[in-house]
């Protein structure tokens, strides 16, 4: 356990030094987690690495790299929702993207989503739809609606 955590910290140095807005602010002992670990492993799976790469190109061109600090990652019907401590409109655009990229791909494995499961209103693949015991086949209406303004991030080679 005690080599598993050492390795871990490491790599999270690692992750840090490249993508400083990952590094959890007064987190005791430094390194152990970053918020890419509250990331499901799922939407780590499939964008992941996209999204650190992506916000921190953002942050590279704005020269708030070392500034923006994220403040929160968490799930919320079935959504990626990311804060962070400087607001603005590229920073939240992107954010954004990445909220209805979340839609698009299953939580716990990755693959492109084809079910919502009702009790916890989480879009999931066809397998992990084997597994629930409530669910019903994805339609137009349950995915949100990537809006208007967030075309820009076609320019920054944000896949779709």
């Amino acid at each position: 356990m005690m080599i598993r955590n050492i390795q871990r910290k490491f790599r999270n140095k690692f992750l840090c030094y490249k993508y400083p807005f990952l590094e959890i602010p007064n987190c005791s002992p430094r390194y152990l987690v970053t918020w890419l670990d509250f990331l499901s492993k799922g939407w780590k799976k499939a964008f992941g690495k996209k999204l650190c790469k992506d916000l921190r190109k953002l942050l590279k061109k704005q020269r708030l790299l070392k500034e923006v600090v994220i403040t929160n990652i968490k799930e919320k019907r079935g959504l990626l929702i990311i804060s962070t401590n400087i607001f603005n409109d590229d920073i939240e655009n992107l954010l954004l993207y990445y909220e209805y990229l979340s839609a698009c791909y299953c939580g716990c494995c990755g693959k492109p989503v084809r079910y919502v499961a009702e009790d916890f209103k989480q879009y999931i693949c066809e397998n992990c739809a084997k597994e629930s015991r409530s669910c019903r086949r994805l339609t137009r209406d349950d995915i949100p609606k990537l809006s208007p303004e967030i075309n820009w991030v076609k320019k920054w080679g944000v896949e779709k």
